[in-house]
């Protein structure tokens, strides 16, 4: 933000909304199902990543930075999280 404001430069931050589960698993899981829901020998494939998965994060920053890609934004060398528009 000191960059931000020492060079009169614009920024904007976004918050997605159920972010996780747009993100693609490599290979669907099985699960029960959740309290409330259940039935008798039913189990539930999940296809997409879910809050609570330890992987999920990751998937989701998989999907965030090829889409940031196909957009025309490049990250920045040695910076996490940082695109910049060329």
């Amino acid at each position: 933000m000191a960059l931000t404001a020492a060079f009169d430069m614009e920024t904007r931050q976004y918050d997605a909304i159920n972010a996780f589960a747009n993100a693609k698993l490599p290979k669907p899981l099985l699960c029960q199902c959740a309290e409330g829901y259940e039935k008798e020998n039913m189990l539930l494939r999940v296809s997409r990543a879910l809050y609570g998965l330890k992987t999920s994060p990751l998937y989701w920053y998989k999907a965030l930075t090829a889409t940031l890609g196909d957009l025309g934004l490049q990250p920045v060398p040695g910076t996490n999280c940082l695109f910049v528009n060329k």
